[in-house]
């Protein structure tokens, strides 16, 4: 997102709006996807992750302003090349929100956010065997 957005808005991974000083910025929080299935063998894995994301400004109009131009970003063909030369491959925006948060009485700060779902690839080979001579349903009594 740094890369997409030039480094314009700082950008902060899990945080809450009190946690920093200036405005705007934007965190994000990396989630897996409820409906994923794991699978056994995690070498070259294709996966689901939910990227929670919200754009925090002082007024209720710029935060809208910085989440709809990085939700246009992540659309536009030019950046979805990008992200897919890091393994990411961007599906889709599933959820949009709204909210304000009081933190002085003179301080009113207000987020726009979403949810979008991005397609990874575990590309990573262990050096040791997969164990499937024992336990489960390939356990042979003779083993």
């Amino acid at each position: 997102m740094r890369d997409i957005t030039g480094n314009q808005v700082p950008i902060y991974s899990r945080s809450r709006s009190a946690d920093h000083k200036g405005y705007p910025f934007i965190v994000f929080d990396l989630r897996q996807h409820p409906e994923i299935v794991q699978s056994v063998e995690k070498t070259h894995e294709i996966f689901d992750r939910v990227i929670s994301v919200q754009c925090w400004a002082e007024t209720d109009g710029e935060a809208n302003a910085i989440c709809d131009d990085l939700q246009t970003l992540l659309y536009d063909f030019k950046y979805r090349e990008q992200l897919k030369s890091y393994g990411i491959i961007f599906e889709k925006v599933v959820e949009r929100d709204h909210s304000s948060d009081v933190l002085a009485p003179f301080l009113q700060a207000s987020y726009y956010g979403f949810d979008m779902v991005v397609q990874l690839v575990r590309n990573y080979t262990s050096e040791y065997p997969n164990i499937t001579k024992y336990g489960g349903s390939n356990n042979d009594s003779n083993d």
